[in-house]
């Protein structure tokens, strides 16, 4: 049966057509596909010698030939010192084991990373050698994963190929590669920073995601050199996030696996070490509420587990120089967290992975470089050695400061002295104002409840000094406890229980103030700013002398109602200072977490029942561990004792206008704080906090 003539004619010119690619095919490849590959991609021709010389072929990104310019005299590669250190020890007697020989090459790429690495395994040829990965804990993260030097990378990787040459170079033109352009990049990393919650598992961080943590930084420390506040925003953008199974680092991790197990090539895994002495003097270690070396090691266990459950096998060199003096001194990048090493650790890792690669190895085999060699790392490093203490100083008392997310004007309460979160909603009093406020949870005005009767409620403020000095509230057995300052003998010394829309109890604590205080009729100590019930305890916050005063509950009823005090504890919190005076604490509050958090304010005054002009306010804490060490104990010697001086956990200075904040709460991350205004609109400050 004859074949139709269109078959034939289409056959035909399909023919034609193949053997005319063909030949382009074949004139592409002679004469301008090397120039192609100089172009675009130059590594492309060490990659091939590498697959068809080597027994062992190392693959890595730019730390495998970074030197430090100011400690370094030697300037081998991580593959150099391995090599050596191989040699030393086959030299020594020792035996090769996992790798069919010790010839190594390396393949170094700047910003590379294991998808790049998976797609040069395309190029193997029929040897098999031993493939040597370097994995980087940062480059697993959001900011390479979408890096705006992606698409030049994924362009060069086209050419990690044996299809034919022209095919590779219409996929150039035709841009069939992933080729998002660095603002999608600049936003699919935004959008994990904002999504991705930074609380699960055993890590807790200071803040709900990174995009929160970041916003906190640009807002604080803003009197430090920027070249540390950017120092401090890199670390958090390149190791605050959390890996998982669906990470895609992990998924090109276990693609290499997969695939080097397909083709019969051996494969060994190395861990860089990231820096975390330079982590650590920013964000603390393991007990500072700002650790961020909590996610490094959590995903470097996270890592090796999976190697482990893939049954591969990983050189942890994650460790290397940790906790060691100068540490940070062997990393060449003061200012950005790359894995860019001296000549001390490259050579640490290359014996590392020398010695994983022999049978009865010693590692007293290994080159020993001239005294005149080895990198220096007492030599200061520049610029980051020095501005670094600025940070840790900033970190302590006096010096951190936080920008409030949001400043409300409360035009209803005039001088707010004393906030609480009650039965879903915000409660205010006012130290000059006879009535209680109501606020909804977006802080929208509800109402206001008289605290008198009608015959002894002002017509609006309390005229003078007569004010009862409302300066504190607390709930206690699902009522609200007002108490007055005390700070005047009689005026101020009531206290108010509040419940079912109305005053249920009134009553004296002039008893309580002058057991506590003692030198009653003077009253130069007494101004109760701060209550909060807890823990099975009351504490009271003295603005005078900066105590926190805590006793039993019961303790707290008996003296109420006239009986000696038999035993209390006094805690001396120290605070910074503004223009040489020590703040004064005005506000009390306990956390989910047990934290007692506390406002205090700088007012330059010359008596304490006068107003005078503001400095600044602060709000910090104290742990549990802190100051539950002062909770009253049965076997304690009776009276008020006054033993215990601490400093808080942390301190920050409230940044912007100075405000007077009198009182605060804290809900999850956030923390809320009103201002005393001396008689005008009183605000709302919202903070983010760890």
């Amino acid at each position: 049966m004859r074949m139709p003539v269109w078959i034939s004619k289409l056959a035909l010119r399909f023919g034609a057509f193949a053997l005319f690619a063909l030949l382009l095919n074949a004139l592409y490849t002679q004469f301008l596909f090397e120039g192609d590959l100089q172009r675009y991609s130059p590594v492309k021709s060490h990659i091939d010698s590498a697959f068809a010389e080597a027994d062992i072929v190392y693959l890595g990104e730019s730390s495998n030939t970074s030197f430090n310019p100011w400690t370094d005299t030697l300037t081998e590669s991580i593959a150099d010192f391995m090599q050596l250190h191989l040699d030393a020890q086959l030299s020594g007697g020792a035996q090769l084991k996992g790798a069919p020989g010790s010839r190594i090459r390396a393949v170094t790429h700047a910003s590379y990373h294991p998808g790049l690495f998976r797609q040069m395994l395309n190029l193997r040829g029929e040897r098999k050698p031993l493939i040597v990965v370097t994995v980087n804990l940062r480059t697993c993260g959001p900011s390479a994963e979408f890096s705006g030097n992606e698409a030049s990378n994924q362009q060069e990787a086209l050419f990690y190929s044996t299809r034919p040459a022209l095919l590779t170079r219409a996929y150039l033109s035709l841009h069939h590669y992933d080729n998002r352009s660095a603002a999608e990049m600049e936003r699919l990393k935004r959008q994990y920073w904002r999504t991705r919650e930074l609380n699960q598992e055993n890590c807790q961080a200071p803040f709900p995601t990174t995009r929160d943590w970041l916003d906190n930084l640009a807002a604080s420390h803003y009197e430090l050199d920027p070249k540390v506040r950017n120092m401090a925003d890199a670390y958090v953008k390149e190791f605050a996030f959390l890996l998982d199974e669906n990470s895609a680092r992990i998924k090109d991790l276990k693609a290499i696996v997969e695939e080097c197990e397909q083709a019969g090539l051996p494969l060994l895994f190395h861990l860089l070490p990231p820096n975390y002495a330079h982590a650590e003097a920013l964000f603390g270690g393991p007990r500072d509420p700002g650790n961020l070396v909590q996610y490094i090691d959590r995903n470097r266990e996270f890592l090796l587990e999976q190697f482990e459950n893939w049954g591969v096998r990983c050189i942890d060199n994650s460790q290397l120089g940790r906790g060691v003096e100068n540490q940070s001194h062997h990393y060449t990048d003061q200012w950005y967290p790359t894995e860019h090493y001296d000549a001390g650790i490259r050579q640490a890792i290359g014996q590392s992975l020398a010695l994983a690669l022999v049978e009865k190895g010693s590692d007293s085999l290994y080159m020993r470089p001239a005294a005149r060699n080895r990198p220096n790392s007492n030599i200061p490093m520049p610029l980051a050695d020095t501005l670094l203490n600025q940070w840790r100083s900033a970190r302590g008392l006096g010096l951190s400061s936080l920008a409030p997310m949001r400043v409300l004007e409360l035009k209803e309460v005039a001088s707010a002295s004393g906030l609480e979160f009650w039965n879903g909603h915000y409660w205010l009093v006012g130290d000059n104002a006879p009535y209680l406020f109501e606020f909804d949870t977006a802080w929208r005005f509800l109402a206001r409840y008289p605290l008198h009767s009608k015959s002894e409620m002002p017509d609006s403020l309390y005229p003078g000094k007569s004010k009862p000095d409302w300066e504190s509230l607390g709930i206690r057995d699902g009522q609200l406890w007002i108490l007055g300052s005390g700070s005047k003998p009689d005026k101020r010394d009531h206290f108010l229980i509040w419940n079912q829309g109305a005053v249920q109890i009134k009553g004296s604590l002039t008893h309580v103030y002058q057991e506590l205080f003692g030198e009653f009729e003077k009253r130069k100590i007494t101004n109760n700013e701060g209550l909060v019930f807890g823990s099975g305890c009351v504490l009271l916050a003295n603005r005078e002398n900066n105590q926190i005063t805590i006793m039993q509950e019961a303790q707290w009823d008996a003296v109420l109602a006239g009986k000696p005090l038999q035993r209390a504890q006094a805690i001396e919190v120290h605070l910074p200072s503004l223009q040489g005076q020590e703040a004064s604490l005005s506000g009390l509050y306990i956390d989910e977490q047990e934290r007692l958090w506390f406002t205090a304010s700088v007012e330059l005054r010359e008596e304490s029942t006068w107003d005078g002009s503001i400095a600044g306010s602060f709000l910090g804490f104290l742990e549990p561990q802190v100051w539950k060490q002062a909770l009253p104990k049965t076997e304690d010697p009776k009276g008020l004792l006054h033993e215990l001086e601490v400093s808080p956990t942390q301190v920050w200075l409230a940044q912007g206008q100075p405000w007077k904040m009198e009182s605060i709460v804290v809900i999850g991350h956030r923390a809320f704080c009103v201002t005393d205004s001396d008689g005008g609109p009183s605000e709302m400050l919202e903070f983010l906090i760890p």
